[in-house]
């Protein structure tokens, strides 16, 4: 009898399912650490982390387009330079993507932070919103994949800006352990200053 060709596929889809459930991330990655302007959920632990002190972000401030070969990414976009950082959290089991980003909105509320554009779901951030680049944490298929359940908002304090976007992961398969409706929010912050000569 012989063995289908799918079968390999499928052994190899279950041992790299098994691995990631096996070994969920527990603590912050090393080196990480909030960013002072914003606290963490709580509960949650940094699975990934990056500052660099001058570069080009662009922020979403419309509905994602969802580009083939190229083309604008949003409906909506400013570039800003300055001092990025960017902090990817995975929420503790059971709490909503809705739960989550409420707290960071309100967060953002209590010190008088200026939305510029918010929006949830594919009716108001496209299809695949989270597939723009500056989005996707770790090249993953996290986000892409979770744009069903998925939140976003940008943020203006003086002359820092605030990213904050979370998603439940659904399928697919990431290169980070996260189970099904886990909810993963990136964080990124953006101090718009003049670079150093």
């Amino acid at each position: 009898m012989s063995t289908p060709k799918a079968f390999p596929l499928l052994l190899t889809l279950f041992a790299v399912t098994t691995a990631l459930g096996s070994d969920p991330i527990t603590s912050d990655i090393p080196g990480a650490k909030d960013n002072p302007l914003l606290k963490r959920y709580e509960g949650s632990n940094i699975f990934q982390y990056s500052q660099k002190e001058f570069d080009e972000y662009s922020m979403a401030l419309g509905k994602g387009l969802n580009p083939s070969g190229g083309g604008k990414s949003n409906e909506k976009e400013q570039t800003v330079e300055g001092k990025v950082t960017r902090i990817s959290y995975f929420a503790p089991n059971g709490r909503s993507t809705l739960e989550v980003f409420r707290n960071y909105e309100q967060e953002l509320k209590s010190k008088n932070a200026e939305a510029l554009f918010t929006g949830s779901g594919p009716e108001e951030l496209g299809y695949d919103f989270g597939g723009v680049p500056q989005y996707d944490v770790l090249e993953s298929q996290l986000f892409p994949y979770s744009h069903t359940d998925a939140r976003y908002g940008a943020y203006k304090i003086g002359d820092t800006y605030v990213v904050v976007y979370a998603a439940a992961f659904e399928n697919g398969v990431p290169k980070t352990p996260i189970e099904r409706g886990q909810t993963a929010v990136q964080v990124d912050i953006i101090e718009s200053k003049p670079m150093e000569e």
